[in-house]
C-alpha cells in the first residue's frame, strides 16, 4: 500500500513538474517577442503563430488602428475595450490576437461570442490549427455542441467559441462551480445586439453583469461596426473605446443568393457594398447583413452564394 502512494505522489509530482515547465517555456516565448518581431509583424505573438497567420490565412502585415490597438496599455493591463468600426475593419483578427495572448501567454482559458451557430463554426475550423500548434483545446459551443459544466482541463487552456445562448450557459456553469476567474478574456462580436429587444440582447446584458460582479479580474472586449449608444456601453462595461472610419482600400459590390435547401431555388435577397481581403471574409460579412436584415435564425441552413458585379 505505501508504494502504491509513494507511486501515485511521484507521478503527480511529475504531471506538475511538466505543466510548470510548459507554462515557463510559454511564458519565455512572449518574453522574448518584442525583439524578435518585426516592424509589421502581429505584435505580441510568437513568431510561430505569426507564421502561421502569414501561411493560412494570407496575412502579414497588420493595419495601422490595428497596431495601435495591440499597443494599447491599459488594454494590456486587462482594462476592458469597445472596438467600433466600420464592417471589414479587421475588428475580429485583433480580437483572435488578444485570444491567443491570454492562452498562449498568460495561460488562461478565453471564450469567443458569436451570434450565429454558422459563424461558429467558421471560428472554429480557422482555431484549429492555431490549438494544434500552440498547445491549447478549442472548444465549440453551439446547437447541440458543448458539455455543462465544461471538462476540467489540467494540462491544457481552452478556447471556447460559442453562440450567445450557450456562452450564457457556460458562465452560469463557472459561476456555479466557482471558477469563472479561470477566464481570462470574453471576447464579444457584434457588441450592439445588447440592445435589440430580443433575447439574445438580454442574454449579452447578463453576462456581462455577471462577469463583471463575479470576477472583475476577467477582461473584457466587445467588437461591432455600428454602435448607437456607444457611451452607454463604454460606461457600463467600464471600457476604453477604440472607434475609427476605417475602411480596406480594395473594396466591389457583391449581390448575395439565398438558396433554401427543401426546394432547391435560389432567390436574389438583396446587394451590398462588401470590404475585405479575402472570398470567405467577404461571404461571412454578407451573411451577417442578411441575418441581421431579416432577424431569423432560420437563415442560417440557406445556402450563401456570393456575386460579384465588376
Amino acid at each position: 500500500m505505501g508504494d502504491e502512494v509513494f507511486a501515485k505522489k511521484k507521478r503527480r509530482s511529475w504531471i506538475e513538474n511538466v505543466i510548470r515547465v510548459r507554462s515557463e517555456e510559454n511564458a519565455q516565448r512572449c518574453f522574448t517577442i518584442s525583439s524578435s518581431l518585426t516592424s509589421g509583424g502581429l505584435l505580441g505573438l510568437p513568431l510561430e503563430i505569426q507564421k502561421i497567420f502569414e501561411n493560412n490565412r494570407k496575412i502579414d502585415k497588420l493595419y495601422d488602428w490595428q497596431e495601435k490597438c495591440l499597443k494599447m496599455k491599459s488594454v494590456e493591463n486587462g482594462r476592458n475595450l469597445i472596438i467600433s468600426l466600420p464592417t471589414g475593419g479587421g475588428k475580429t483578427l485583433v480580437a483572435e490576437i488578444f485570444i491567443l495572448k491570454q492562452v498562449v501567454c498568460r495561460q488562461k482559458d478565453a471564450l469567443f461570442i458569436l451570434p450565429f451557430v454558422s459563424i461558429v463554426q467558421e471560428k472554429i475550423k480557422a482555431f484549429l490549427p492555431l490549438g494544434l500548434e500552440c498547445d491549447f483545446l478549442v472548444e465549440e459551443y453551439a446547437a447541440n455542441k458543448g458539455r455543462i459544466p465544461p471538462i476540467k482541463h489540467r494540462r491544457k487552456k481552452a478556447v471556447y467559441i460559442a453562440t450567445i445562448e450557450k456562452a450564457h450557459s457556460l458562465v452560469n456553469s463557472l459561476i456555479e462551480s466557482k471558477t469563472l476567474s479561470s477566464l481570462g478574456l470574453i471576447v464579444i462580436d457584434e457588441l450592439h445586439m445588447i440592445g435589440e429587444g430580443y433575447s439574445r440582447g438580454s442574454c449579452l446584458e447578463q453576462i456581462i453583469s455577471k462577469v463583471q460582479y463575479v470576477s472583475p479580474s476577467t477582461q473584457l472586449i466587445g467588437i461591432s461596426a455600428t454602435l448607437n449608444n456607444v457611451d452607454q456601453l463604454k460606461e457600463y462595461m467600464k471600457a476604453e473605446l477604440l472607434t475609427d472610419d476605417f475602411r480596406p482600400a480594395s473594396h466591389c459590390s457583391e449581390y448575395l443568393s439565398a438558396e433554401a435547401p427543401a426546394s432547391g431555388k435560389s432567390s436574389m435577397l438583396f446587394n451590398h457594398q462588401v470590404w475585405g481581403r479575402r472570398l470567405l471574409q467577404k461571404k461571412l460579412m454578407v451573411k451577417r447583413l442578411l441575418m441581421a436584415r431579416i432577424l431569423i435564425e432560420s437563415a442560417d441552413s440557406y445556402i450563401m452564394h456570393l456575386i460579384s458585379c465588376p
